[in-house]
């Protein structure tokens, strides 16, 4: 066997294993997608409940007979807004326990 023959075999070889890898490269990117795309729809149905529960809220507000108040500063009003989303959040995912 001359050098360029066992050159050209060394050469098809390595196709062969990046190849193989790029493969397993590939199943891994698959599954790491579909994990995301169950996250994501998982965090769409905790928006649209979190829609609803802020609907319903908003619906008893109106039904009731208020006095007048002043303006609510918006930055409470995002606090008040992001408290209920984390507590919602931790209800729907429960920690990740490690084995």
């Amino acid at each position: 066997m001359n050098p360029i023959e066992s050159q050209k075999l060394l050469l098809i070889a390595e196709s062969e294993l990046n190849r193989a890898h790029l493969q397993e490269d590939c199943a891994a990117l698959a599954a790491d997608l579909r994990r995301f795309s169950g996250g994501a729809a998982s965090l769409g149905s905790l928006t649209n409940s979190a829609i609803g529960l802020v609907a319903g809220l908003v619906a008893l507000q109106q039904g009731k007979v208020t006095q007048p108040r002043a303006a609510t500063p918006w930055l409470h009003t995002l606090l008040t807004g992001t408290s209920l989303i984390a507590r919602l959040w931790r209800m729907w995912n429960p920690p990740v326990r490690e084995r």
